[in-house]
């Protein structure tokens, strides 16, 4: 998250919870890193619908190339924030789910920053390609992360 945050990356949470994941983000010291926290038990949407995608974006005043969604479950996040026409990248630390889906994979949320800023050396989905390369590591993109990943 430091990493990220250096880079100049806004960084926000949308996350399907009882609010016990801002909770733990206050414990950890960890909500520091983050522009907002998005709670679907405070929006009374979940994730995959993707209304809780868009509303996160109006609050944020992003649209939607703007942003990156990493998330750990394929089903649940990948598939949602796509639907809302998000660029994704899969967090599969038991590589449980196969390639070839359009979202990016990584093993290790650790490699985050590494992958964001070297889109050429990586295996990129071609529609998440073209948006993070056109992009440098300053710009306005912003990752959403769910608290399950870290």
């Amino acid at each position: 998250l430091a990493k990220l945050e250096k880079l100049g990356y806004r960084m926000s949470i949308l996350t399907n919870s009882d609010g016990r994941a801002k909770k733990l983000l206050r414990e950890l010291e960890l909500d520091r890193f983050f522009e907002k926290i998005f709670d679907s038990s405070d929006l009374k949407i979940e994730k995959p619908d993707p209304a809780i995608f868009k509303h996160a974006l109006t609050e944020l005043k992003l649209n939607p190339e703007e942003v990156i969604y990493i998330g750990d479950i394929h089903e649940v996040d990948i598939k949602g924030a796509e639907q809302a026409g998000l660029c994704s990248i899969h967090i599969d630390p038991l590589r449980i789910c196969k390639q070839g889906h359009t979202s990016a994979h990584l093993q290790d949320l650790r490699r985050l920053p590494e992958y964001l800023n070297n889109p050429q050396e990586e295996k990129h989905p071609k529609k998440f390609a073209n948006n993070l390369s056109s992009r440098q590591p300053q710009s306005d993109l912003q990752p959403f992360l769910v608290p399950h990943s870290f």
